[in-house]
C-alpha cells in the first residue's frame, strides 16, 4: 500500500509529546525521543552539490529520533562506567563546557561499537543511528524549503558561522566560538531541536557520491564506500549552505572532529 504524504505537518508539533527514556539498570541520566510519522518526502536538493542528487521520493515508515543531539551528561555516564573511551587526549570538550552541551571528539566507530551497545544495556531498548533519510525527514518536518523553518537563516535561528561582524562570526574575539547547549533555539515541526548546525551528526550510510541506486524505503544505504559516513547538519563552525536540510558530508569512520557528533533512532514495531 503506497504511503501518503503526511498533511499538516505543523500541526504535529502539538501531538509529539517527548518519550521519556530512562535506565533500568543504573542512575543515567533521562533523554527524549520523539516519535515521527510515516510519510513520504522528496529527498534531495537541487541547490546543493551533485552528491545530493537526483531528487528522489523516499517512503519513510515511523521511528522514533531523539529530541536532541547526545549531550555531554549522558555520554559521560557512558565514559565513567567504562562503556566508551575517555576522549580527553582527542579533545573532549575542548574547554566549551559539558552538561547539556552536544558531545564532541566522537567518531563513527565509538558511537557504534562503545556508546549504542552501553546504551542499550542499560536502558534495555534498541538504539542506532538514523539512516540519511530518517535523518532528512526528521529535519525537514514537511518543509521542502532551504531549512525547515524557510530559505532564510540568521543568528537568531542556528549556532553556525554568520559571517564577519555577525554575533554568531565563526571566531570571536581571536577564539573559536563553539558549540552551544542543546535547545538554545526553537525546535522545528516534529519538536527537534539543533538539526542545523551545533555540531554535525553522523549517520549509518556509507559514502556514494551521489543518490542513483539509493535505497526509496527510509533504510540506510550500506554499499559504497563504508570507510566513509555520511554526516548532516552542518556545525558551529560552517555557513548556511552546509546547514541546509538537504545538504549532505562525509568523514572517515575514525575521525574524531570538535564539530561533528550524533543523535539515535530506534524502530516503531507493527
Amino acid at each position: 500500500m503506497r504511503m501518503k504524504r503526511v498533511p499538516l505537518i505543523y500541526t504535529f508539533i502539538i501531538l509529539a509529546v517527548p518519550f521519556v527514556v530512562s535506565a533500568k539498570k543504573s542512575n543515567i541520566p533521562n533523554f527524549n525521543m520523539i516519535e515521527i510519522p510515516a510519510g513520504s518526502f522528496d529527498m534531495g536538493s537541487i541547490h546543493a552539490l551533485d552528491s545530493a542528487r537526483p531528487v528522489h521520493a523516499v517512503n519513510v515508515p515511523s521511528f522514533k529520533i531523539m529530541q536532541t543531539e547526545v549531550a555531554w551528561e549522558l555520554y559521560q555516564s557512558c565514559i565513567d562506567m567504562g562503556g566508551c573511551l575517555n576522549n580527553e587526549e582527542f579533545g573532549g570538550d575542548e574547554g566549551w563546557g559539558k552538561d547539556n552541551r552536544p558531545v564532541i571528539n566522537v567518531n563513527f566507530q565509538d558511537i557504534t561499537e562503545q556508546f549504542i551497545p552501553w546504551l542499550n544495556k542499560q536502558t534495555g531498548e534498541e538504539f542506532k543511528l538514523p539512516s540519511e533519510a530518517q535523518w532528512e525527514y526528521a529535519t525537514r518536518a514537511g518543509s521542502a524549503a532551504k531549512f525547515s523553518w524557510g530559505n532564510e537563516i540568521d543568528c537568531s535561528k542556528a549556532n553556525y558561522d554568520g559571517g564577519e561582524g555577525e554575533k554568531c562570526e565563526y571566531d570571536i574575539q581571536g577564539g573559536e566560538r563553539g558549540t552551544l547547549p542543546v535547545k538554545s533555539f526553537e525546535p522545528n515541526a516534529f519538536g527537534l531541536y539543533d538539526m542545523h548546525g551545533n555540531v554535525w551528526e553522523w549517520v549509518q550510510d556509507c559514502w556514494n557520491k551521489n543518490y542513483i541506486g539509493a535505497p526509496i524505503n527510509g533504510d540506510a544505504w550500506l554499499e559504497g564506500n563504508c570507510n566513509f559516513r555520511q554526516v548532516r547538519g552542518g556545525a558551529w563552525v560552517d555557513p548556511e549552505k552546509y546547514l541546509r536540510s538537504g545538504d549532505r558530508n562525509r568523514n572517515w569512520v575514525k575521525t574524531r572532529i570538535n564539530m561533528m557528533g550524533f543523535r539515535l533512532v530506534q524502530d516503531i514495531q507493527d
